[in-house]
């Protein structure tokens, strides 16, 4: 696969040698990382300002890195697998469940490695 980094045309061994910049244009699409991070970070801090947008703001920026990397990888993954001509009939199917479990994973992850207090009665919300 070819990929463009300010006007100079990459092959696959040039990416490893090439900057980060031209590493993370191969793993992640920025184009749409970007708008997916922005979005996903600023309904974090809609949702935490209440607590006050100082106590937001961590929430949200950890978000925002968050998304960014995962969302333009996944999106990447998908693009990739999809237009394999080695995988034949299975690229699509294969684009579909691999990004979606990679995602589902990461998720369930992350969710798991915060630690929170012992609820106090079985209906008090998770916070």
């Amino acid at each position: 696969m070819k990929y463009k980094n300010n006007g100079e045309t990459l092959d696959n061994s040039d990416v490893m040698k090439a900057s980060p910049q031209s590493f993370v244009l191969k793993y992640v699409d920025v184009s749409t990382a970007w708008k997916a991070a922005l979005f996903l970070g600023l309904v974090v801090y809609a949702i935490n300002f209440s607590h006050g947008a100082l106590a937001a703001l961590p929430a949200a920026l950890k978000q925002t890195i968050y998304t960014f990397f995962v969302s333009g990888f996944i999106l990447r993954l998908c693009e990739r697998l999809a237009r394999s001509n080695a995988l034949g009939v299975m690229a699509l199917p294969l684009a579909t469940l691999v990004p979606s479990a990679i995602a589902i994973g990461l998720t369930y992850l992350m969710h798991s490695l915060r630690e929170r207090p012992p609820r106090s009665t079985p209906l008090s919300p998770p916070y």
